[in-house]
């Protein structure tokens, strides 16, 4: 009998679980469809391999702490403006898709704490 319990509250909890990840899903396909993710991609490996063709060094970290400074309050052009013209627009396409990738993640550690902390989740804004 008490196997039972225990299966009935975990079956529970998966279906939970099942329905959240849609609804999360959902949410994130709303703003963020599968085929601008996979032009996010595209766009990631050809400016990636243009801007160190370039001679860019420490890209990435580079681009990351640029996508924190565009959190933290900074514009996309306020981000961009020590960059040269010729390298620019590659530069900011690699920060928007650093920014659309964070949202995401950011999405997923809401629904974290919003199961940890049994309460709906409150997604954060689009942020482009």
């Amino acid at each position: 009998m008490e196997n039972l319990r225990y299966e009935a509250e975990i079956n529970q909890l998966e279906n939970t679980r099942v329905l959240l990840d849609s609804q999360i899903s959902t949410f994130i396909y709303r703003y963020y469809p599968q085929s601008k993710q996979a032009s996010d991609q595209a766009d990631k490996e050809y400016f990636t391999t243009l801007l160190k063709a370039n001679g860019a060094e420490n890209l990435e970290a580079d681009i990351v702490a640029r996508v924190q400074n565009f959190f933290a309050g900074k514009t996309l052009d306020e981000v961009v403006e020590d960059v040269t013209d010729e390298n620019k627009e590659a530069y900011i396409q690699l920060i928007k898709v650093g920014i659309r990738v964070t949202w995401v993640q950011m999405c997923k550690q809401e629904l974290k704490k919003a199961i940890e902390e049994d309460r709906e989740p409150e997604y954060p804004e689009y942020p482009l």
